[in-house]
């Protein structure tokens, strides 16, 4: 099955690159080198993409939350037992 998905994929970009009105898609100045392509795959399209598609559904996930139960999802949780730690080690000392 992967075999298949990962030949048809390749045939699809192969195509595309045959294809005259889609070539100039395929050629784009950024990738030229090695390290241009690990820039603009480890910090431009993250930072363009990524990060504020994050952002946008932690927001609306924590408004929904927020509004449908009064909290604000898994971090109230998972914060609550380090506050209990903190206090324990702060009351120690």
């Amino acid at each position: 099955m992967r075999v298949a998905a990962v030949a048809v994929v390749l045939s699809v970009i192969a195509i595309g690159t045959l294809l005259p009105w889609t070539r100039p898609m395929f050629m784009n100045n950024n990738y030229a080198t090695v390290s241009g392509a690990l820039i603009a795959s480890m910090i431009i399209i993250p930072l363009q993409t990524v990060i504020p598609e994050e952002l946008a559904f932690r927001g609306v996930l924590h408004g929904a939350l927020n509004r449908a139960w009064g909290f604000r999802g898994v971090a109230r949780g998972r914060l609550a037992p380090v506050r209990a730690v903190a206090h324990r080690h702060v009351a120690r000392a």
